[in-house]
């Protein structure tokens, strides 16, 4: 909801009546705004703090500014119904400036008042451009009964178990056949739900109406790609004819109320700026025979439940991982954590295969073995045996091998 374009647009307005610098955090504790463009993307941990308690206004003084991104001032959430939704921060003497923090976050609010409340009278024109507006963007009680009185004046049923699936093809503008990806996803059953994102991106809410217990995870796989086989067609068709290079299909996460239908898209939208960032870290779906027709079409699936660890990892502020491993990987030296990063990074892409492991390495097995045994001892642990120490060895791996 905070946008980074809504945070530049305040500042720009606003700036030169503040004597301070000014930074604005979103909803995750990241700087998207602030008159020192070097602190633009950096991590607030008081911000971070913030968002997550029950704390409006925090101030930092010369003790807490050992905070990762924080500055001597004053931290306060910006609220939008209620909601926080950011933070802003003046930098200086947090005993002059938290005065003005009040008049800073109060004009900020009001502008996006104003601002989302424009956009707000766009979307409901009606009411199937409300319902969408309301289940992609918006998270409130009162969003959540609006969306249960819609859904049934749309006829959708409001409790049915359902899937997103955000299908992304690369097209020519000049041969833009979006409309016909819209028609095919919208010819199976009227409880799909089929929204037109952009040029070349369809979002689909699937229907599993009649899966339930172990006979959904049993065969939605297979369901979801069987759904997606006319629409890789189509883009095979249209790739000879128009040059479109990829069809990419991102699987979310399965929910039975529409108040949480903007979570699983939101997992949609984490697979794709993963994608588009780390591609190496994101799992593909298992390649059966069908699969890799598809592969040969440019064609691709990823589902959000093969990339859970990964998810956690990315949600998961530095500093706490910080808190958890920093004296550990104190005690181990600079080769040390060379030499276990990339024997178990290795190990862990190939499920512990040490055939399979030693070749990515370029290492004979028994080395390898060499190698982990020395690990295993290390840290007194058996990652191939114990759940817990595969645990505690994958979040390790991660945490010394991330920039600090």
């Amino acid at each position: 909801m905070l946008t980074s374009e809504l945070a530049e647009a305040f500042l720009k307005r606003f700036i030169q009546y503040i004597p301070y610098q000014i930074s604005i955090a979103n909803d995750k504790g990241v700087i998207i705004a602030s008159s020192d463009k070097s602190q633009i993307g950096s991590f607030n941990e008081i911000a971070y703090k913030i968002l997550k308690t029950d704390n409006l206004m925090v101030l930092t003084d010369h003790e807490s500014v050992n905070y990762l991104g924080v500055r001597y001032g004053v931290n306060s959430a910006v609220l939008y119904q209620g909601e926080k939704i950011g933070v802003v921060s003046l930098a200086g003497n947090p005993y002059e400036v938290r005065d003005m923090i009040s008049i800073v976050r109060v004009a900020m609010e009001q502008m996006l008042e104003y601002e989302l409340s424009k956009n707000n009278d766009n979307y409901r024109g009606n009411l199937r451009t409300q319902f969408i507006h309301m289940l992609l963007y918006e998270d409130t009680a009162h969003t959540r009964s609006e969306l249960t009185f819609l859904s049934s004046q749309l006829g959708y049923r409001s409790d049915m178990m359902r899937v997103p699936i955000l299908i992304t093809c690369s097209m020519d503008p000049n041969h833009d056949f979006t409309n016909r990806l819209v028609e095919i996803c919208s010819s199976v059953t009227p409880q799909d739900i089929v929204i037109k994102m952009t040029i070349g991106q369809v979002l689909v809410f699937k229907n599993f109406a009649d899966m339930k217990d172990e006979m959904l995870f049993d065969t939605y796989r297979k369901t979801i790609s069987q759904y997606l086989d006319p629409i890789f067609e189509e883009v095979g068709r249209h790739d000879k004819v128009d040059g479109v290079s990829s069809c990419v299909c991102l699987v979310g996460t399965f929910q039975n109320r529409l108040g949480y239908y903007r979570s699983s898209y939101n997992h949609c939208l984490w697979l794709q700026n993963q994608l588009e960032d780390h591609p190496n870290l994101i799992s593909a779906a298992d390649c059966t025979e069908e699969e890799s027709e598809k592969n040969e079409r440019n064609a691709s699936i990823f589902y959000f439940y093969d990339n859970i660890g990964h998810y956690v990892k990315n949600i998961t502020p530095l500093p706490e991982f910080h808190r958890i491993y920093n004296a550990i990987a104190e005690d181990i030296d600079e080769e040390q954590t060379i030499r276990i990063v990339e024997t178990l990074d290795t190990l862990q892409h190939h499920n512990y295969n040490m055939n399979s492991a030693s070749q990515e390495l370029g290492i004979h097995k028994n080395t390898l073995i060499f190698r982990f045994n020395k690990i295993k001892k290390t840290f007194n642990i058996n990652p191939i045996q114990n759940v817990a120490d595969r645990e505690f060895i994958e979040y390790l791996v991660y945490y010394l091998k991330t920039p600090k």
